[in-house]
C-alpha cells in the first residue's frame, strides 16, 4: 500500500500510469498462475521467466492502451524499456485573445461571476467602458453562498439595470459564460426563480435600449474576473466609478489592444 500511495503521488502521464495498474494486474495473475502450476502440475516457474512473462505483455497491452507520455526522461526510459513506443503530447493551439472596445457612442459591460467551492461564497461583478476604454463605472456584489451560474447570471442582470439607470441606451455585454450569453439571447428562458423578478425587469428595459451580447474566452474577460476576486473582500454590493488601483495594469492592457494568450490542447 506504501508503495502504491507513492507511485499515486508521483507526477505521471497518463500513458505510464496505465501500464502501471497493467503491470500490477498482471503480476497478480502471473503470480497466481504460477503457483497453481506449481501445487497442481508440480513445476516451478523461474522468476526469471515470470519477470520476461510479465514484459511480453506489457509490450503487447502497450500497443492498445491509451494516453499520452510527458515530455520527460523518467517516461522515455520505462517506455525503451518495456520496448513500447512512447506517444508525445501534442504541442497546444495558442489563441491569441483580445478585448475589444465598443463603437463609439457604445457601452461596453464585461460581467463575471465565481462560487469559491460550486456552490460556495459567490461574487457577482461587472465593469463598464467608453468606445476609448475609459472606465465608466463598475461594480461587485457579494451573495452568499451560491452557484457559479447563478453569480454569473446575477452579474448581467445588475449590469443591464445599471445600464438602464444611468442612461446608457446602447450596451454591449460580454461574458465569458456561453451559458448566460444563450439565456439572455434567448427571451423565453425560464430564469431561477429568485432571480426571475429581475429577469423580467431587465427585459422590459431591453426594449428601449440597443442592445447585443456576445461571448469571450476567459482570458479576455481579465478586468471583470480581477473585479469578482475583489469582491470576495467586500460585503454586500459596492458601486465604484473609478476603478480601484488593483485592475489599473489590465485596463491599460486592454486600452492598448494587447493580447491575453489562450492554450488549447
Amino acid at each position: 500500500m506504501e508503495f502504491w500511495s507513492t507511485m499515486m503521488n508521483q507526477a505521471m502521464s497518463i500513458q505510464v500510469f496505465n501500464l502501471w495498474v497493467s503491470a500490477i494486474m498482471l503480476a497478480f495473475s502471473t503470480i497466481w498462475q504460477a503457483r497453481n502450476t506449481r501445487r497442481f502440475e508440480d513445476k516451478t516457474l523461474s522468476v526469471k521467466r515470470t519477470c520476461l512473462h510479465i514484459k511480453a505483455f506489457l509490450h503487447d497491452i502497450g500497443k492498445i492502451c491509451g494516453g499520452t507520455m510527458s515530455n520527460m526522461q523518467n517516461d522515455l526510459c520505462i517506455l525503451h524499456f518495456l520496448g513500447i513506443k512512447g506517444i508525445p503530447k501534442k504541442a497546444p493551439t495558442i489563441i491569441a485573445v483580445h478585448w475589444y472596445p465598443p463603437p463609439p457612442t457604445w457601452i461596453k459591460l464585461n460581467t463575471d461571476g465565481l462560487a469559491q467551492g460550486n456552490p460556495g461564497p459567490a461574487v457577482a461583478a461587472g465593469i463598464f467602458r467608453s468606445c476609448h476604454g475609459f472606465v465608466k463605472g463598475g461594480f461587485t456584489s457579494n451573495l452568499g453562498v451560491q452557484t457559479a451560474f447563478y453569480a454569473e447570471l446575477l452579474a448581467a442582470l445588475i449590469g443591464i439595470e445599471y445600464a438602464w439607470r444611468n442612461g446608457w441606451h446602447k450596451l454591449w455585454l460580454e461574458s465569458d459564460s456561453a451559458t448566460v450569453v444563450h439565456c439572455l439571447q434567448n427571451p423565453s428562458y425560464i430564469p431561477p426563480w429568485s432571480l426571475r423578478t429581475q429577469w423580467l425587469n431587465c427585459q422590459v428595459y431591453l426594449k428601449s435600449m440597443d442592445f447585443q451580447c456576445s461571448h469571450i474566452f476567459r482570458e479576455g474577460n481579465c478586468v471583470a474576473d480581477k473585479c469578482a476576486n475583489l469582491g470576495i473582500y467586500y460585503s454586500g454590493f459596492q458601486w465604484w466609478w473609478t476603478a480601484p488601483q488593483e485592475l489599473s495594469s489590465f485596463l491599460c492592457r486592454d486600452m492598448y489592444n494587447l493580447p491575453y494568450y489562450r492554450f488549447k490542447a
